[in-house]
Parts: C-alpha cells; sequence; structure tokens
C-alpha cells in the first residue's frame, strides 16, 4: 500500500485519499502507513465482504456473487474504525457506513471524523444527504430561545 500511495503522490497534486477496509485488524496502523506515505486524508470505512444466498437454489443472490455489505449494518463499525483511525493519524478522516441520519453522521465525528460520507442511503432515498446535512447544521445552531451566554 505505501509503495503505491508514493506511486501515486508522484504523479498528482490532487487531494489522495485512502479508504480502508472495517476488517483490517490494526486499521490505526494501516491508515499510519497511509499517511506516511503521503495521503491527504483516510476514509474509514469500505465495505465488508459478503453474500446473500437462494435459500432454495444456493446460487448467489447477486449478478456477481459476492458482494459488499454496506448500510445500517456497517454504522457501529465504521464508528469504531474513524475512533481508531482518529487517534493513529493527524490528517482528515472522512467516517462512511451506515449513514442514515443526521444522528449517524454526528456520532461519526464524535469519534473523530471531519467528514461524512453518504453512500447507500442515497440509493434508497436520493435527498439522503442533504437531509443529513441540514440535520448536522440543525444540531450545530445555536438554540434562539436560549439566553446569551456570558463574554
Amino acid at each position: 500500500m505505501a509503495e503505491i500511495i508514493a506511486d501515486v503522490r508522484t504523479r498528482t497534486e490532487r487531494p489522495l485519499l485512502a479508504k480502508l477496509a472495517p476488517n483490517d485488524p490494526d486499521i490505526g496502523a494501516t491508515a499510519r502507513v497511509a499517511a506516511e506515505a503521503g495521503v491527504d486524508g483516510i476514509t474509514a470505512v469500505n465495505t465488508l465482504p459478503g453474500i446473500l444466498l437462494d435459500p432454495v437454489t444456493g446460487r448467489p443472490g447477486l449478478g456477481a456473487g459476492p458482494g459488499g455489505v454496506s448500510g445500517p449494518a456497517l454504522f457501529p463499525i465504521g464508528v469504531e474504525a474513524v475512533r481508531r483511525v482518529r487517534a493513529a493519524v493527524d490528517v482528515p478522516v472522512i467516517g462512511a457506513g451506515g449513514i442514515l441520519r443526521a444522528d449517524h453522521a454526528l456520532s461519526y465525528m464524535r469519534a473523530g471524523a471531519d467528514l461524512v460520507q453518504v453512500g447507500t442511503g442515497s440509493f434508497a432515498d436520493p435527498r439522503c444527504a442533504e437531509r443529513v446535512a441540514l440535520g448536522i447544521a440543525g444540531a450545530a445552531a445555536p438554540d434562539p430561545s436560549a439566553p446569551p451566554s456570558a463574554p
């Protein structure tokens, strides 16, 4: 991974991100290697390998056979991965996996994510990312009915 990142880094000045696997036994160490090799940020996490089999025929439910498990099942795994990555690196961290609502995004941010990615949620609801962003903005906005804070 370090060789590939270093090679790509020499070929571009554009932002370079490494998207890490959630089943990495030491994702913090992997993030550190990626950061030292020159990435501008880490995305935690990608999908987990999985397969769905038809209960009658035993054939894969996806045309290609195995695929990546994403969505709500990945949420707690992604939050923990972000926590471990944040503890290991000082580059920006993007939290990804199972974000369907603003409170999911806020959990990632509390774990150390600088940004979040809405993926699978957008398949079911094309406005999911917009709703998440508006919810985050609302959570960060001060309560207009609260008394002013002391200087």
